[in-house]
C-alpha cells in the first residue's frame, strides 16, 4: 500500500474520469446515492458489463460530464484533479 501525507492535496495527481463521476454524483445526491441501472448503450466505449455504466450515463444525463468526441466517455482517461 503506497502512503501519503494527509496534509498534501497532490493537485496534479490524476483521477479516472469514472471515479470522478462518482464523486460528483455523490456530492451533489449524498454519500449514499446510487444511481439508476445504466444500458451500456449511450457511449461506444462503456458496454453494459463495464463496472461505471451507470455512474457514466447518470453523470452524462445530469450534464456532469460531456461526451468526447463524436460519442465516447473514455472512462479510462484521466482528470487532473487541478481541473476541479
Amino acid at each position: 500500500m503506497k502512503s501519503f501525507d494527509a496534509l498534501m492535496f497532490c493537485p496534479a495527481t490524476q483521477l479516472p474520469r469514472e471515479q470522478v463521476v462518482i464523486f460528483g454524483l455523490k456530492m451533489k445526491y449524498g454519500v449514499n446515492y446510487l444511481p439508476p441501472v445504466g444500458t451500456g448503450t449511450v457511449f461506444a466505449d462503456v458496454g453494459s458489463t463495464y463496472w461505471a455504466k451507470d455512474w457514466i450515463e447518470q453523470a452524462y444525463v445530469d450534464g456532469l460530464l460531456p461526451a468526447c468526441g463524436s460519442d465516447p466517455a473514455q472512462a479510462n482517461l484521466y482528470s487532473a484533479r487541478v481541473n476541479w
